[in-house]
């Protein structure tokens, strides 16, 4: 697409191929390069092409590049640009009053919104509003994610026995459409479920699952954290050794793919390990570095989490 368009010398195209090339790096896990081509699509974004666009897709292209680049902009660690385009592309959406693309900036910005932790409740109340909106219009696939984004919510909120048959459900929609495409994500969230529900067995099972299908389909985007999870999961059934290795792992895929909100993360966890083993010079070294490196966000809840931890260990 991108050589058609320079070939071509349209705009347009050239538009639409950037935002393709970026969401594809988006899931390959190659973050910074996604970054560069979803920034050059909002450039080259003409509002006067928004009817053409509206031939070949079924959402408004600037909601929908604001909502990817919001993606990428998180787990490069970049938190205030994220909840920005986060915002706007929600504020664009709702001035359009076109249902498909609310509904993908809805879904979006719950995802972009998860990535920070922002405050379980809040992320209800946007699953929940995808759900009505969904189930309106008949937009099949948002009402299966609904279920999972709904379902995760209810288990972080302590309702696991009713969060897990929806993610379980919002799951089986998607196999019926065949989409492929976020499973690994998906499979991680229901693994998470389990792990907050105590159920340390079946999301070892749901992770090791999304662990197999991200190496196949090479859906890098939240491998990271799928393998820190496995980490937590093997921690709190007491096997410390098992637990260090998968978040050693988490770290280094982290670092590779420049995810400085990932590798927050991965490191937030060991040092949590570490401090409960009254090891806190070695926790608050492996901590310091990487909250030391982020230069916004402050007020994110995934920040004043990891600051709350380094108090503790100094």
């Amino acid at each position: 697409m991108r050589e058609l368009s320079n070939t071509a010398g349209d705009v347009f195209m050239q538009m639409m191929a950037c935002c393709a090339s970026g969401v594809t790096c988006f899931h390959l896990g190659e973050f910074t390069t996604g970054r560069i081509y979803l920034e050059k699509a909002v450039l080259l974004y003409d509002p006067a092409h928004r009817p053409s666009y509206s031939e070949l897709v079924p959402h408004d292209a600037r909601v929908l590049l604001r909502i990817q680049l919001s993606w990428l902009l998180a787990c490069l660690g970049h938190l205030d640009q994220a909840l920005f385009q986060r915002e706007m592309a929600l504020d664009e959406a709702r001035r359009l009053s076109h249902p498909p693309t609310l509904a993908v900036a809805l879904g979006g910005a719950w995802t972009t919104g998860s990535f920070v932790r922002l405050e379980s409740g809040s992320l209800l109340r946007d699953a929940d509003e995808t759900m009505a909106l969904a189930t309106e219009h008949g937009l099949g696939f948002y009402r299966a994610l609904a279920l999972i984004q709904r379902g995760w919510c209810l288990a972080a909120l302590g309702l696991a026995d009713q969060g897990i048959p929806l993610l379980t459900a919002g799951l089986a929609i998607m196999d019926e459409l065949g989409f492929i495409a976020w499973r690994p994500r998906y499979l991680t969230l229901l693994g998470d479920a389990r792990r907050m529900a105590g159920q340390w067995q079946a999301a070892l099972e749901h992770v090791a699952e999304a662990r197999r299908l991200a190496e196949a389909t090479e859906e890098r985007c939240f491998q990271a954290e799928t393998v820190r999870l496995t980490g937590d999961s093997l921690s709190a059934m007491g096997d410390r050794n098992g637990a260090e290795a998968d978040y050693r792992e988490a770290i280094a895929i982290a670092r590779a793919q420049s995810a400085k909100l990932w590798e927050l993360s991965a490191s937030m966890s060991p040092a949590r390990l570490w401090r409960d083993q009254d090891k806190r010079p070695e926790a608050h070294a492996l901590l310091a570095p990487i909250y030391g490196w982020f230069t916004e966000g402050f007020d994110t809840p995934v920040l004043k989490d990891a600051k709350a931890l380094l108090d503790q260990l100094t």
